[in-house]
């Protein structure tokens, strides 16, 4: 045996890590620790000569954080990782400088660490296992920041995506989603969870006694110098440039609270839309790899108030078709600049399912999208319609016609027009549900016939079964026949009704 031990290191000091790198087995880094002693300051130090002479690369490593485990990334030369008494540090220049790596990560002691292909996983005291996803940002921002001339890290980074596998999620039962606490069942594996908004406006799950997947989509890492004044955009395209959707940064002037589901439930659904990070330094947005939902989406202003004591989360699918594996593009537009990378959504490898399989599946989810946005406009304008008249019916205005006679034909026709379009908003939509248990015991009609036909789409990757194919023309069928009642009902009764109220100088009716 020979004692290596670093000649700069004081007396009675614990020797926590010793990591030898993965690309040169001469190169040590060693973590050392006197906490013991009432000596708080960190213990960091790397011999290229397997021992034999140590350097100190506490660089701005705080002098009041104890250092336990160092661990280098066996990627990339030059970072590394600290387990502190406190949370994680990282270095991308070997040692040189030093910063906190918190996000949502808590103030906890770190015992040992371990990256495994491109995450980080952490062991802590007391607080569970930690995995970081996806470090290849840090790894590119590392390489980049090494260099000199216009090649250097700018003010703006966008750092190219990770090709993504899809792959769908097993089943589970949510029960009561609201404010507090929410239960899941998931094949026989309960779990608990709080349901909120991010300052983002994406919703997001704190798992209590379960643990938390990576997230479901696409990961997009880009960097900041400054927080922006000015509303950037991030742009999903496809292979051919074609836009999937856009995301939109909030205003840095508005203030930005966490807020509840509850909060949030009368706002529209393209308000809820999640909105970009704008943070100094890194900023991660994950998109789910959902094409948008239904274009038209039902008008929150006209909804009548329900009665709802037992919590939210009883509507249909807001999300459009998955997107199919392929080549996609991804572009940050930001003070009058572009930065494009592509990326690739791949298949579940455990799979068979064909491309063409896939294309079958997005076709007929798309045109069930479809169909479900025209159910809303058309329930839209009914509802509108439905309001004038119920306002008309509730003012003096019919009471300074001309005469009584044509009084009692406007509120005859008015009546009459209003008990055929509450018949077709019913037909359309369930109208009866006050609380999440109504949908059994009033029927579906077709706007949540069509949207659960979504579930039978979706639930493999695979193409549909010819069941579904028959079930939605079916239901586009009689929307077809609702539809084209509603035309009627407009061409005849309301232009009628328009023509009654217009010659007793009534302002007209729209839908």
């Amino acid at each position: 045996w020979q004692n290596i031990t670093p000649h700069e290191l004081p007396e009675w000091a614990y020797i926590y890590c010793i990591e030898i790198s993965a690309h040169n087995p001469e190169t040590l880094y060693l973590s050392a620790t006197r906490y013991k002693l009432n000596d708080y300051r960190p213990y960091l130090y790397k011999s290229t000569n397997g021992g034999q002479n140590w350097k100190c690369i506490n660089g701005d490593y705080p002098e009041n954080e104890i250092s336990r485990v160092i661990r280098e990334d066996p990627a990339t030369p030059g970072i590394l990782f600290v387990g502190s008494e406190t949370g994680i540090f990282i270095s991308t220049n070997d040692g040189k400088n030093w910063q906190k790596l918190q996000g949502n990560f808590p103030v906890v002691p770190v015992y040992d660490m371990k990256i495994k292909q491109d995450d980080l996983v952490v062991g802590t005291h007391g607080r569970s296992f930690w995995i970081l996803d996806d470090i290849t940002p840090l790894r590119q921002f590392s390489s980049i920041s090494s260099k000199k001339g216009k090649d250097k890290v700018g003010a703006v980074k966008l750092f190219p995506p990770k090709d993504t596998y899809r792959y769908t999620l097993n089943w589970s039962v949510n029960f009561f989603l609201g404010e507090g606490k929410n239960y899941s069942t998931a094949f026989g594996l309960p779990g608990t969870f709080y349901e909120g908004k991010t300052t983002e406006g994406e919703k997001y799950s704190r798992n209590l006694d379960i643990g938390e997947n990576p997230p479901q989509g696409v990961i997009v890492n880009y960097y900041l110098e400054s927080e922006k004044q000015n509303p950037f955009e991030l742009l999903i395209l496809d292979e051919a440039g074609n836009e999937i959707e856009r995301f939109e940064s909030k205003n840095s002037d508005k203030k930005q609270t966490v807020k509840s589901l509850d909060e949030t439930d009368d706002i529209d659904d393209e308000q809820k839309k999640a909105n970009l990070p704008n943070k100094p330094g890194f900023n991660r947005f994950v998109w789910n790899i959902h094409y948008p939902g239904p274009e038209i989406k039902i008008d929150k202003s006209l909804e009548r108030k329900g009665y709802k004591p037992l919590g939210r989360g009883e509507g249909g699918p807001g999300g459009g078709p998955v997107a199919p594996p392929g080549n996609y593009q991804v572009c940050l537009k930001l003070d009058g600049k572009e930065y494009k990378h592509s990326f690739k959504i791949l298949k579940d490898p455990r799979l068979e399912t064909t491309s063409e399989d896939f294309a079958a599946q997005f076709e007929l989810w798309n045109k069930i999208t479809r169909r479900v946005s025209e159910i809303n406009g058309a329930i839209n304008s009914i509802r509108r319609i439905m309001y004038q008249i119920e306002e008309l019916l509730s003012r003096d205005t019919l009471a300074n016609s001309s005469s009584q006679k044509s009084v009692k034909e406007v509120r005859k026709n008015a009546e009459t027009l209003l008990g055929k379009l509450k018949i077709l908003e019913n037909e359309l939509t369930q109208t009866k549900n006050e609380t999440p248990s109504d949908r059994l015991r009033h029927p579906a009609m077709l706007k949540e016939r069509m949207e659960a036909l979504v579930s039978n789409v979706s639930v493999a990757d695979s193409v549909p079964p010819q069941q579904a194919y028959d079930v939605f023309e079916h239901l586009s069928k009689q929307i077809d026949q609702k539809l084209k009642q509603m035309n009627l009902v407009c061409e005849k009764d309301l232009s009628s009704l328009n023509q009654l109220i217009e010659n007793n100088g009534i302002p007209k009716l729209h839908g």
